[in-house]
This record gives C-alpha cells, sequence and structure tokens, in this order.
C-alpha cells in the first residue's frame, strides 16, 4: 500500500515536461523533454552531442579510457534539468560511454598487428562477425 501511496503523489510527465517539441518552460532555443530523450538514447549508442558532451572528445585523440573514468556528461547549460534528474541521467548515459569504448577497443585491435587469438574472437564476440574478419 506505501507503493501505491507514492505513486499518487507523483507527478505525470504532461505536468513535468512538455511532450510535444515545444520548449520547456519560457526558455525558448532550449531543448524540449522529447529531445532530451533523443539525445540520450543516441549518447547509449556511444554518439555525443549537445546535450550529452564527451570531455574525452575535446582533447582529440581516440584513446580508450580506464572503466571506472566516464567522461560523457550531461551539458551544464541545461537550467532546466534538476540536480537529481542530472545525477540519475549521469548515471545512465555512463553506460554508452562504456558501449563507445568497447566499439573503440574492437576498432583499434583490427588496425594492429599481430593479432591474438583470443582478441580476435574477443573482438569477434562483441560485433558479433565471426572470427577472421575485418582488417
Amino acid at each position: 500500500m506505501a507503493g501505491l501511496a507514492t505513486a499518487a503523489r507523483l507527478k505525470p510527465p504532461d505536468a513535468v515536461f512538455r511532450l510535444d517539441s515545444s520548449p520547456v518552460g519560457d526558455q525558448e532555443g532550449l531543448f524540449s523533454y522529447r529531445n532530451l530523450l533523443q539525445e540520450l538514447l543516441m549518447a547509449l549508442l556511444g554518439y555525443t552531442g549537445d546535450v550529452f558532451v564527451d570531455a574525452a572528445d575535446d582533447r582529440g585523440a581516440l584513446q580508450l579510457q580506464h572503466p571506472s573514468v566516464c567522461t560523457v556528461r550531461l551539458a551544464q547549460d541545461l537550467p532546466w534539468i534538476e540536480p537529481r534528474d542530472r545525477q540519475l541521467l549521469d548515471r545512465v548515459v555512463a553506460l554508452g560511454f562504456h558501449f563507445k569504448q568497447l566499439r573503440l577497443f574492437v576498432e583499434l585491435d583490427r588496425g594492429a598487428a599481430p593479432r591474438s587469438a583470443y582478441r580476435q574472437a574477443l573482438c569477434a564476440g562483441l560485433t558479433g562477425e565471426p572470427p577472421g574478419r575485418g582488417a
């Protein structure tokens, strides 16, 4: 019963965010809730942009990062996102960062020579391709 009481106090998404493409509040030019979701889905695939930014992109070098260091974060210039939501979005987008790192690992390994059988099998398992394919 306590769960129902909590759920009843939550505002529906329409009350917090507009689900159409219009800006939230009176701040024109900012992203709407729908745009935020689209950007989140792209960030989960490892593609960052103006909403979710990658600090490592500023350095210009494609290199693997340590797994404990996530360089993708929600942009700071979105004041309509509350701190609690910002923390949650940063935690979710870390999955996209790790996905991007796995994809980069496969790309870097394919360019390296000689390739070990173990690494070939690992990369094949990550990409779904049979071992031995690729450069």
